[in-house]
């Protein structure tokens, strides 16, 4: 007799094998890629170490103070050193000009010096403050 059940699962079973072949062996070629690439990844991290582990290094018997004078030493005697802080120097003034020229109204400020200039100067500076507090009254209380 045939068992209609066991021909039923088996062919089942073998079109999901047929179905998932080529979805196992991708899994299986991205898997060796992973693989390639972790194995390159630990390399570079080796190397990358290494090299930290370099540049960390201090010359052996050199003096930090000494290089940092004989550095000194050495920019002090190049001209474009110098040229190259002049125009530093020159483009951090204007551009602090610039910013105070655009921020500062300076035709107010023309106009309060003109007209507090002229207040001090005038004869008349005692009659004009006693003019301004005339209708002031205040009050002492001692206790």
């Amino acid at each position: 007799m045939f068992d209609i059940n066991t021909i039923v699962n088996a062919a089942i079973a073998a079109a999901v094998q047929q179905a998932i072949a080529p979805l196992l062996e991708r899994i299986d070629n991205l898997d060796a890629v992973c693989q390639t690439q972790a194995e390159k990844i630990a390399a570079l991290e080796t190397k990358l170490t290494e090299a930290a582990l370099f540049t960390q290094m201090q010359p052996v018997g050199v003096d930090p103070k000494l290089l940092a004078e004989a550095s000194l030493n050495y920019l002090n005697d190049q001209e474009w050193f110098w040229e190259k802080m002049q125009r530093f120097a020159a483009g951090a003034v204007e551009a602090a000009m610039d910013d105070h020229t655009s921020t500062y109204d300076h035709d107010s400020y023309d106009a309060v010096v003109s007209d507090s200039d002229d207040f001090v100067k005038s004869d008349d500076l005692e009659d004009t403050v006693r003019d301004a507090v005339s209708n002031l009254s205040f009050e002492v209380s001692v206790s």
